[in-house]
This record gives C-alpha cells, sequence and structure tokens, in this order.
C-alpha cells in the first residue's frame, strides 16, 4: 500500500508551488470532486487550478488507493481528506 499513497502523495504535491509547508486533497471521486490547497511556508495558502492532466494523475492514483482499501476491508469509501506536510507527512482520512 505504501507505493500507492507515495504515488498519491506526489501527484497531490504537484500541483502546489515549490516549498509548500502543507498540502490538503479533499475528494469525492462518486461526485467527481478533487479540491487541493496548498499552505506556504509564509503561513499563506493557495488553492491550485488542476488540469485535465492534474486531474487524471491525482484521480487515477486515488482509485487505486481506494481499490486496494477496499480489497482490503471489503468496504469502498465516498469521500478522503488527504494531507502532506513537507518533510515526508501523509495522512488520510476517509468517510464511509
Amino acid at each position: 500500500m505504501n507505493h500507492l499513497y507515495l504515488q498519491l502523495g506526489r501527484a497531490i504535491a504537484g500541483t502546489c508551488p515549490p516549498g509548500f509547508k502543507e498540502a490538503r486533497l479533499d475528494a469525492a471521486p462518486g461526485e467527481d470532486r478533487l479540491d487541493v490547497a496548498c499552505t506556504l511556508a509564509d503561513g499563506s495558502q493557495v488553492s491550485p487550478p488542476l488540469d485535465a492532466e492534474a486531474r487524471r494523475g491525482i484521480g487515477a492514483a486515488l482509485g487505486e488507493v481506494r481499490q486496494a482499501m477496499a480489497a482490503q476491508d471489503g468496504k469502498s469509501w465516498r469521500s478522503c481528506t488527504v494531507t502532506l506536510v513537507a518533510g515526508g507527512g501523509f495522512s488520510m482520512e476517509v468517510t464511509e
């Protein structure tokens, strides 16, 4: 699973400006909702626009994570929040 989390983290980080401190993805795959917010080193926040390529990359990585999680516990979640912290922090909360 770790390689799938890494893939998802890289897809999210790729949408943020260089040097970001934290990134947060709020997603609901069934609703086609993907929103990224980045906190910069100075504390300011930006919500980068997601072009079609970024949406595909995040969506594909998120889909793989979702499938793998469903294979483990037999449940498929509806929405999630993924938080990345500079230096390698990763957390994921799901809503079933």
